[in-house]
């Protein structure tokens, strides 16, 4: 099994949170995890029952050289967490992407899989977790905008993955028989 799932689409609305969230479940009922939520939002935070105002450490403090394992919290679920909170914001003009690939080097042990949910959005947050990943999920809605914005994921990507040596899985959302563009695509 690939240690680092990154769930990641520029476009909102996709089930990026949804599926991070559920795949984190699945994955715990076997397996040790670790979910990292980097999204200023903290939606899937909320969603794990913490509301991320509670929380003075978060994602965050990982793209300021804080030790990850401090970040680490236990959730009620079978599996820990680093959550997120809005002040991630500040986090996106760093030129240091790098900062993820090394605090997942220190914690990548210690767990069976690592799943990382990101924003909707091309920033230097997502840019790091692309980096970082193994296998990059990115949810589809079999629609015309997500469809015409899935290039520029894929820009993306190649930027970052010169060596093609990521994962890439599509999981199609939202899918309706009944609609002939979501026939087509699916």
């Amino acid at each position: 099994m690939n240690k680092i799932y990154v769930i990641a689409n520029q476009k909102g609305g996709v089930g990026k949170t949804t599926l991070a969230v559920n795949f984190a479940f699945y994955l715990s009922k076997q397996n040790n995890i670790l979910f990292i939520d980097l999204d200023p939002q903290g939606s899937a935070t909320f969603f794990l029952g913490d509301n991320p105002k509670n929380f003075v450490n978060s994602s965050r403090d990982i793209f300021f050289g804080r030790d990850p394992r401090s970040l680490i919290i236990k959730n009620r679920y079978n599996f820990d967490m680093i959550p997120a909170k809005l002040e991630l914001e500040d986090v996106m003009s760093t030129k240091n992407i790098n900062a993820l690939i090394g605090a997942l080097m220190l914690i990548r042990d210690y767990y069976d899989a690592i799943i990382i949910d990101t924003r909707p959005s091309v920033d230097s947050i997502l840019k790091s977790a692309i980096a970082a990943a193994e296998t990059l999920i990115i949810p589809l809605v079999p629609e015309y905008l997500p469809l015409y914005d899935l290039e520029v994921t894929n820009d993306l990507i190649r930027e970052i993955d010169k060596n093609n040596n990521l994962r890439i899985k599509y999981v199609i959302n939202l899918y309706d028989s009944r609609i002939s563009l979501h026939k087509t695509v699916g």
